[in-house]
């Protein structure tokens, strides 16, 4: 599998940006459920921790029912970075399914928390 990005054998570093969840169009800070791929990327490249970052809700800047677009400013939150090392005789699925859930988590608490 191609990375998005190429580690230095000198350290574990690694970066790519992908869209990990989903927003429909509602007006209500909702998460869909998120997409596997950097998860599966964070652990085929070594081990490199997820960061996610949170965009609030955008529907008063841009509505998508409407097609309008307004002025006005959206609340971004960095949150910390997650480890992706597995855990003793855990599965890669089962790390997966956990990271997953608990980034899901932490992310749709944000989203709340900023959107409001």
């Amino acid at each position: 599998m191609d990375l998005p990005c190429e580690a230095p054998s000198f350290s574990k570093i690694c970066q790519g940006l992908t869209d990990s969840a989903g927003r429909g169009p509602s007006t209500k800070p909702e998460l869909l459920p998120l997409k596997r791929g950097s998860v599966v990327r964070a652990l085929e490249a070594g081990n490199i921790p997820i960061v996610p970052v949170v965009v609030g809700n955008a529907a008063h800047v841009f509505n998508v029912p409407k097609r309008t677009f307004n002025p006005g400013m959206i609340n971004v939150k960095v949150l910390p970075p997650i480890n992706t090392e597995l855990k003793g005789d855990e599965s890669k699925d089962a790390a997966i399914s956990g990271l997953l859930s608990e980034m899901r988590q932490m992310m749709l608490e944000t989203l709340e928390k900023i959107s409001a």
